[in-house]
C-alpha cells in the first residue's frame, strides 16, 4: 500500500490480548500500540501460576518425514499441558496448539491420540492461523539445534502472528538463546519475558482447591 501511495493504517488500540501478552509485541513490533481497557479484566488461567510463560529447553529438533521439523519433547509436553487445562475446567475449544512447522503439527496429532479429552482441541500450523485467536494458545516453536538456525522464526511478521493469537493465556516452548542469537526482536521479547518473570525451565502449576500446593513441570511425565 505504501508503494502505491495509499495511506497505511497501523493498529492503534488492541482489544484481544491481556496486557502481559501484549508486552511481547509492544514496543518490539508495535511501538505505539495501546491496550483497550477491556483486556484488563480477563480472568487468571486456572491451575497455572502465570498467564504467560516461555518454557526454555534444549531438547533437539528432528527432521520429519516430509522434510519439515519436529520436536518430540515439545509435542509431548504441550499435549499433556492441554490435557491438564481441560481437566481444570476449560472446554477443548478454549485451547489451540500452534506448531511452527507442519512436521510438528503431525507429531502433535499423533500424541493427541492418547487423550480422549483432546479430540476437539485444535492443532494447527502457524501459517494457517493468521487472523484467528483463542482463549489459550500453546505455541511450539520447534527449533533447537547446534547449527544456530531458526528458519522463518526470525521474520517479524511470523513472530507477530505467533505471539498475538492468545486472549487470556499464552504458553511457549523453545530455545530462547537460539532465537536471540538470530533475531534482535527475540532479544527484546526475552527482556519483556524476564521483566514479567515469565521465562524459565519449568512451568509452575497449582491446585485450584489448595492453591498452596504447587508443582513444577519441565517434562510431560511431571504432570503425573
Amino acid at each position: 500500500m505504501v508503494l502505491n501511495n495509499t495511506q497505511c493504517y497501523v493498529l492503534g488500540v488492541q482489544h484481544r490480548m491481556r496486557p502481559e501478552i501484549a508486552k511481547l509485541i509492544v514496543p518490539s513490533i508495535y511501538p505505539n500500540l495501546k491496550n483497550h481497557m477491556s483486556v484488563n479484566d480477563f480472568p487468571k488461567i486456572l491451575g497455572i501460576d502465570r498467564n504467560l510463560y516461555f518454557i526454555d529447553h534444549r531438547y533437539p529438533e528432528k527432521e520429519s518425514g516430509d522434510s519439515s521439523k519436529m520436536n518430540n519433547h515439545e509435542a509431548q509436553f504441550l499435549i499433556t499441558l492441554a490435557n491438564y487445562l481441560v481437566q481444570n475446567g476449560y472446554k477443548p475449544e478454549d485451547v489451540t496448539i500452534i506448531a511452527a512447522y507442519s512436521g510438528q503439527m503431525f507429531a502433535l496429532w499423533e500424541e493427541r491420540r492418547q487423550y480422549e479429552l483432546l479430540q476437539d482441541v485444535r492443532i494447527t500450523v502457524l501459517d494457517n492461523y493468521q487472523g484467528e485467536e483463542c482463549k489459550i494458545i500453546l505455541l511450539s516453536l520447534v527449533r533447537n539445534n547446534e547449527d544456530n538456525k531458526i528458519g522463518f522464526l526470525k521474520i517479524e511478521n511470523r513472530i507477530c502472528v505467533a505471539l498475538s493469537r492468545a486472549r487470556e493465556g499464552l504458553y511457549i516452548m523453545g530455545n530462547i538463546d537460539l532465537l536471540c542469537q538470530n533475531s534482535k526482536i527475540w532479544s527484546k521479547i526475552k527482556i519483556a519475558l524476564e521483566l514479567q518473570d515469565a521465562l524459565g525451565k519449568s512451568l509452575l502449576l497449582h491446585c485450584q482447591i489448595h492453591p498452596e500446593h504447587k508443582t513444577k513441570v519441565a517434562v510431560a511425565k511431571d504432570f503425573d
